[in-house]
């Protein structure tokens, strides 16, 4: 759009002017953000298409021909960036498997018709990873924390400035290590404690046996 100003003037004021407004019309020019989404079972699916026409189109949306409309899995916005520019989404809610497949943006004004293709594919869904360790799989994991420090200083790094975390090694250890080197439990030693405690007891039993029997004899002398 351009503005052009006619002026008037004979040499006496005021001057007259005019202002004509000059717009230039043209067919819409239709293309895809990106013409191709991957999005995994379930996801949201967001596909763009952007137009440069005058006067502003009408865009629709279709798949196999058939025209889409604002439902509880579709959503269709649009906003204006330019004169002459606009931006138009077709949201996917909940994406089933049906959703997949080929979806054509096309825009229309006075001028004429252009469409842009965009085609919708499954992504693969993302695993998350654990470092779950199966029990007696020998794999024993343990802080290094101050082995790192160490290391940084053996190697003239400064601790202060390097921004850390202790670190999680994993080591192996084999089965006849492990039996040696597991903790007893709380109960274990509690009852380790128990008999050592009764074994004393027994062991003093002779030693009462033997004082009785020598109070005994002074009281009959």
């Amino acid at each position: 759009m351009s503005e052009y100003v006619c002026v008037a003037s004979n040499g006496i004021p005021p001057d007259e002017t005019w202002t004509v407004k000059l717009l230039v019309t043209f067919a819409p020019l239709m293309q895809a953000k990106a013409p191709t989404v991957r999005v995994p079972l379930g996801g949201l699916a967001r596909l763009v298409c952007t137009a440069e026409s005058w006067p502003r189109p009408d865009v629709t949306w279709d798949k196999d021909g058939q025209q889409i409309f604002d439902s509880d899995n579709y959503a269709t916005s649009q906003t204006v960036s330019g004169q002459y520019h606009s931006v138009h989404v077709l949201e996917i809610r909940r994406v089933e498997k049906h959703h997949y497949g080929s979806y054509r943006c096309t825009a229309r004004n006075d001028n004429g018709i252009h469409f842009a293709d965009v085609d919708l594919e499954e992504a693969e869904p993302s695993f998350l990873y654990t470092n779950a360790i199966q029990e007696g799989s020998g794999l024993v994991i343990s802080d290094d924390e101050d082995s790192d420090k160490d290391e940084s200083a053996a190697g003239g790094v400064d601790a202060r400035v390097v921004d850390t975390q202790p670190i999680r090694s994993i080591s192996f250890v084999p089965s006849s290590i492990r039996d040696h080197t597991t903790p007893r439990s709380a109960e274990g030693m509690f009852s380790e404690l128990r008999q050592d405690e009764s074994n004393d007891a027994f062991q003093r039993i002779p030693l009462i046996t033997v004082g009785l029997v020598t109070l005994l004899r002074l009281g009959v002398n």
